[in-house]
């Protein structure tokens, strides 16, 4: 009688296992998805603009804030995808050839710092002789306003820490007009 016992005991056990296994394995379990963390890096205001010729390159220099009580570093753009944000709010990408954010990056916790981003396959005017870099800029930044008009700004994707950190567009109006509209406010 005993082992009669045990072995309805064993059996039951068992049965018990399955039952549960089978409920764990086919009951559906919720998809938790992490959000991506806008508020850890910041930018603030509009980037400067900067041109190098070889490669003919656009460079958006950036000031970025890590608000974050940890230090934000990169060696290697290898988690980082960028995309650009177009006029309608819908982000186009990854542009892995096209815009690049220079690397390395180390951002202390809450300080300011500087990222780059450049882009590579902008078809900048070339400089003329004896023009001022402030004309010059003037150029550069009417092209791309002309030659990226969809072009609102970029967003950059860390896999790694799950910031994404928004870049805004450049000035688009030039130094003279923009002084004007803010001194009507």
């Amino acid at each position: 009688m005993r082992i009669t016992f045990l072995k309805t005991a064993v059996g039951l056990g068992l049965a018990l296992c399955i039952v549960v296994g089978a409920l764990l394995w086919f009951v559906p379990r919720p998809m938790t998805t992490k959000v991506w963390n806008e508020k850890a890096l910041l930018v603030h205001d509009a980037p400067a603009i900067a041109f190098s010729e070889e490669p003919a390159t656009i460079s958006l220099v950036y000031h970025i804030e890590n608000a974050t009580d940890l230090d934000y570093s990169i060696e290697t753009a290898q988690h980082l995808k960028i995309l650009a944000v177009l006029g309608d709010g819908s982000l186009a990408g990854p542009i892995p050839d096209k815009a690049i954010l220079r690397t390395p990056i180390f951002l202390p916790a809450h300080r300011l710092g500087t990222i780059v981003l450049d882009l590579i396959a902008f078809r900048p005017p070339k400089q003329n002789q004896g023009e001022s870099a402030e004309v010059y800029r003037e150029r550069l930044r009417q092209s791309m306003n002309e030659q990226l008009s969809n072009i609102h700004g970029f967003v950059v994707f860390d896999d790694s820490s799950h910031y994404q950190v928004n870049l805004g567009k450049w000035e688009t109006n030039g130094p003279e007009k923009h002084r004007k509209s803010t001194s009507d406010q």
